[in-house]
């Protein structure tokens, strides 16, 4: 004679079958939609799709040519501006623009005073075509800071904007939120703002320098 089980008895068993069942779908269908992340050898095919990827970033753009703009010999006005209500001080200088690496890359140097203390300028200037942005780093004699922005023209094709932070020694502040604007007025005159977004608002401007071309 076979012994009835009891009913909590049944009920547990299921249960338990049923888990046991669950478990082994589960694992079934990690090994089937589990990846393979590891490093892959592109097969010809795809090397050869990744050797025009990166050809196409080397190729000077229209964004190398608006660069090209900005070439020649320069003499300079510079406002800097102390606060909202003091007047701002002005110095004259000469910059000098041209190549660094032919259609890709500028050399930009200015020569002007600072506080009554004479300083030259050095920056590079060039567009990124991966990153698809302009991207610039600056530095002068008398710091030991370098600076590096980024950013894109605006729709009119006349104002670059780039975003960067800057130091501020005088103050003890670090990475400042900064942005430096190219703005064209005409083929023979330019202007180069540097502006301080800690200040809010609309008067971020804290340096104007206007660039016009040497005849």
């Amino acid at each position: 004679m076979i012994a009835e089980y009891p009913q909590w008895a049944w009920i547990a068993t299921a249960i338990i079958l049923s888990l046991s069942l669950f478990a082994s779908v589960v694992q079934g269908q990690d090994k089937k939609t589990k990846e393979d992340f590891s490093f892959q050898q592109p097969t010809p095919d795809e090397l050869q799709e990744m050797q025009k990827r990166w050809a196409a970033t080397m190729i000077p753009s229209k964004y190398h040519r608006w660069l090209g703009q900005l070439i020649g010999k320069w003499t300079t006005k510079t406002k800097m501006i102390w606060g909202a209500d003091g007047p701002p001080s002005e110095s004259i200088g000469e910059a000098e623009i041209e190549w660094k690496v032919t259609d890709k890359w500028l050399s930009w140097v200015a020569k002007s005073d600072m506080m009554g203390m004479p300083i030259t300028m050095h920056a590079t200037k060039g567009y990124d075509n991966f990153k698809q942005k302009f991207v610039s780093l600056s530095f002068d004699d008398q710091t030991t800071a370098a600076y590096r922005f980024e950013g894109n023209l605006d729709q009119t094709g006349t104002v670059l904007s780039l975003w960067g932070t800057v130091d501020e020694p005088m103050t003890g502040e670090h990475d400042k939120a900064s942005k430096y604007v190219v703005r064209i007025l005409s083929e023979d005159k330019f202007v180069h703002e540097v502006h301080d977004l800690t200040i809010g608002g609309d008067k971020t401007m804290v340096v104007e320098t206007t660039y016009s071309r040497k005849k």
